[in-house]
């Protein structure tokens, strides 16, 4: 039976989904690099230099080849489980056209709440006009507050250098624009334990975000491109084959 080296094991767990396993694996790999420019820096001999550096650039290639591979394997996982969840919903909703039970429920909803609806908003409408005549921060000071501190919190994000985000800004970033665009904020997606891993691409040099639900499963991923705008593979509801801007500024909101 084959003996598996501890890296062989890290890189088949990590393959699996293992997210553990992947941190420790790529801890490897950038501590194996370095140690290897250490060594290059350090030997003198011209055959030995030779050597240090082609063991260099093996792990430099494995390393860009793992991240490479992880990457598209995060697209093609995305892009299956939404034409999956897109084909499921389809099915379903088709099917419950078809039963009775149903469509008599959903007739009986329909009258209860063409009734409801009118008696509601008129008593909403009047409460309304009863506060705003009493209440002088319903349509003054109150709303020229909350304009202000929306303009302060604009300002402030329109500030942020995002050519050099720290990892919680790109989480906090990718995270609240994937929730708007849900009609949510990124500290309740954020509460609901999403989560966001990044990285920085060897050859590109663009750093990448892949966006994880409370599950774990990969929902969407993203990049910062060399404007410094957030680009999202296949827009942010995943209809296109390209990377498409989905956020210009940098926003927490």
């Amino acid at each position: 039976m084959a003996e598996f080296s501890n890296e062989e094991y890290l890189r088949a767990l990590a393959d699996n989904g293992d997210r553990e396993a992947a941190k420790e694996y790529e801890q490897a790999l950038d501590n194996r690099i370095f140690q290897l420019q250490i060594s290059l820096a350090q030997t003198s001999d011209p055959q030995g230099r030779r050597e240090v550096q082609k063991l260099l650039e093996q792990e430099e290639k494995k390393k860009r080849d793992y991240f490479q591979e992880k990457e598209e394997k995060a697209v093609s996982e995305f892009r299956r489980r939404k034409n999956e969840t897109t084909k499921g919903r389809k099915v379903s909703s088709f099917d419950k056209l078809k039963d009775p039970n149903i469509i008599r429920w959903v007739i009986g909803v329909v009258a209860v709440l063409a009734v409801v609806i009118p008696v509601v908003t008129l008593m909403w409408y009047s409460n309304n006009q009863k506060e705003s005549v009493t209440n002088p921060w319903k349509n003054g000071q109150l709303a020229k507050s909350k304009e202000a501190a929306a303009a302060s919190s604009d300002n402030q994000s329109s500030q942020v250098d995002t050519s050099s985000l720290s990892d919680q800004q790109l989480e906090d970033w990718v995270v609240s624009t994937y929730a708007k665009e849900q009609g949510s904020t990124g500290e309740n997606y954020k509460n609901l334990g999403w989560n966001v891993y990044s990285w920085t691409d060897d050859d590109d040099e663009l750093v990448y975000a892949q966006l994880y639900d409370a599950y774990g499963n990969d929902v969407l991923l993203f990049r910062v491109d060399k404007k410094g705008q957030l680009e999202a593979y296949g827009g942010i509801d995943g209809s296109s084959d390209s990377w498409d801007v989905v956020s210009k500024t940098y926003t927490t909101d």
